[in-house]
């Protein structure tokens, strides 16, 4: 059955997993993330992760499906968005400053700035990432920020 992750941040400020449920095409519908605000409250990054860059303005969403091959994996990262990622076919790795899972077909991870990594598994996978973009802070806006092509390896 697939299972839906909510990742957050622990008292110290590092990424982990903070809900897991199993996802029951028996049961209604859920809600994994929601807020009632325009644009969604994003937890507070207590470490020096890399920002990435983002081209979706705040209050504006972006969907993308992107393959991960054997070999490709990311450098720990952050975004100012809350990203609700499904896996559609095969395998991949979420890595959080504490632990990691690997998500499979039809699990759903949702980001809310929390730090992450990605890393492909030994089959091809394929991913639907959807980034629901938020405010920057003053603080975000003064932080160096990178660019997906220079945080995605293994191409």
């Amino acid at each position: 059955m697939p299972t839906l992750y909510i990742t957050g941040n622990g008292p110290d400020g590092r990424s982990r997993i903070v809900e897991t449920r199993e996802l029951d095409p028996a049961n209604p519908p859920v809600v994994p993330f929601a807020s009632t605000k325009a644009l969604p409250d994003l937890v507070k990054c207590k470490t020096d992760a890399k920002l990435l860059v983002s081209h979706t303005p705040p209050g504006t969403y972006r969907t993308t499906i992107f393959p991960w091959r054997p070999g490709m994996y990311t450098d720990p990262h952050r975004t100012i968005s809350v990203d609700v990622d499904v896996v559609l076919e095969g395998s991949v790795i979420m890595g959080l400053e504490e632990g990691q899972v690997t998500l499979r077909k039809g699990d759903v991870a949702v980001l809310p700035g929390t730090v992450h990594t990605w890393r492909a598994t030994d089959e091809t996978a394929l991913v639907l990432y959807t980034i629901q973009a938020a405010e920057w802070s003053a603080e975000d806006l003064a932080t160096a920020t990178v660019t997906s092509d220079s945080i995605i390896h293994g191409r």
